[in-house]
């Protein structure tokens, strides 16, 4: 497969998840009338997508995108960040461990994977994931610092979590009824203040949750989108 046809199957498949489920079969009668083979891709990821969790995330768009993602950026200077270690690959993102080197501060950065440079839809995408999350301060949600480019490739830079996720404490040593009760309303916290903001959060899951080493949640608003007015 083509960069350019995931490109195609991408813009599709989100323009499908995003709209609402009755108006589906109409979208794709209009964006797959002359091809089949695009309407059969699309279903298909959207079909895995109503029956595993972590879908974006997940192995099967995770092994594709590594088919068309750059080298590792370890060791290079992107603007006044150094990259120093990789610390995860998915479908629509590169997530590095950089340190600031004017605040001398770690930060995460997230790229566009390459495959979507290019792509306009994606970058849109990513500036609009980036402005959601930057109107939200809560002490359960991951802090966004802004959006940049470099080298032509779009970028955000947001607040370094140590610690692990929830899908890997859960597989480490499963919750307690008390420390599951404690995670939930941190979540739900953290929820809350999105929702006052009049935004929602699309992909609530353990992965994209992590847990501190002082046990303290923050919630990763990776895939969210402002409500429409009433």
């Amino acid at each position: 497969m083509t960069p350019e046809r995931w490109r195609q199957i991408d813009n599709l498949l989100q323009a499908s998840i995003e709209c609402a489920p009755e108006d589906r079969v109409a979208l794709l009668d209009l964006a797959c009338s002359e091809d089949k083979s695009l309407r059969q891709a699309v279903e298909s990821l959207l079909n895995f997508c109503e029956q595993a969790e972590g879908f974006l995330e997940g192995s099967v768009l995770e092994d594709a995108s590594k088919l068309f993602c750059a080298p590792e950026l370890t060791g290079q200077l992107v603007g006044p960040y150094r990259i120093e270690a990789q610390l995860g690959v998915g479908g629509m993102g590169e997530v590095y461990l950089a340190e600031d080197t004017k605040l001398d501060r770690k930060v995460a950065i997230k790229f566009l994977p390459t495959y979507l440079e290019d792509d306009e839809l994606a970058r849109k995408r990513l500036v609009r994931e980036a402005k959601a999350a930057a109107k939200l301060d809560h002490p359960n949600i991951c802090a966004v610092y802004e959006v940049e480019e470099e080298a032509k490739r779009s970028f955000i830079v947001m607040q370094y979590v140590a610690g692990r996720t929830l899908q890997d404490q859960i597989k480490i040593q499963p919750l307690r009824p008390v420390e599951a009760l404690d995670v939930c309303i941190q979540i739900v916290e953290a929820l809350v203040e999105a929702h006052s903001s009049e935004i929602v959060h699309r992909d609530i899951k353990p992965r994209n949750i992590m847990i501190t080493e002082r046990g303290q949640i923050k919630v990763l608003v990776t895939s969210s989108r402002k409500t429409l007015p009433i």
